[in-house]
């Protein structure tokens, strides 16, 4: 009997190994106030820049049911222009020559979670990467925005424990965004 109790509770854990999963994005960008950005227009666009659009797989060694997150374009989209609108920038579409007095490209470079395997333990990896690009006349900038962490684990996480995970990463990411004063500066000058 105990063992057909340990062979079923193994098979309940490891299931969840073998079920796809969608990142519930809920990372909000912190709102910096400012009016730097009073009376000018920046044209915004996104690229998904990602290897693929798979945020990585539930069980170690990239095994498993895939982990997708088909909102993130959406929500940095959200976060992105909640962001300039808080620096008081006026946000227009990117190919709105007539418009625009500064274009702004946001890259989403890697958004991913995977499992590790060890010995006696594993590892959580997240990394999440995203580049901003602005262009006004003849003058450039950019910036790149990283977050990558590694926790070594017992257990894998379920369903919730990615959504953390990764929302807290895409949050540390969109505050490092938030606070780069020199991309502000150069889109207001």
């Amino acid at each position: 009997m105990r063992m057909f109790i340990c062979s079923f509770l193994l098979v309940v854990v490891s299931g969840c190994a073998f079920t796809p999963h969608e990142v519930q994005m809920n990372a909000m960008a912190p709102r910096l106030a400012s009016d730097i950005g009073a009376g000018i227009t920046v044209g915004l666009r996104f690229v998904d820049d990602r290897e693929s659009s798979t945020v990585g797989q539930r069980g170690a060694g990239m095994q498993g049911a895939d982990v997708s997150a088909s909102s993130l374009l959406s929500h940095v989209d959200i976060q992105s222009r909640q962001i300039l609108a808080d620096k008081g920038f006026t946000v227009t579409d990117y190919n709105n020559n007539e418009e625009a007095d500064v274009k702004l490209t946001i890259s989403i470079r890697a958004f991913r979670f995977f499992i590790e395997t060890g010995f006696w333990t594993g590892a959580n990896n997240v990394d999440v990467i995203m580049k901003s690009e602005a262009r006004k006349g003849m003058d450039d900038f950019e910036n790149t925005y990283r977050f990558n962490n590694e926790e070594r684990i017992l257990v894998v996480p379920d369903g919730d424990g990615i959504d953390q995970m990764l929302n807290a990463a895409l949050l540390d990411v969109l505050t490092q965004m938030a606070a780069d004063k020199d991309l502000y500066k150069f889109l207001a000058s």
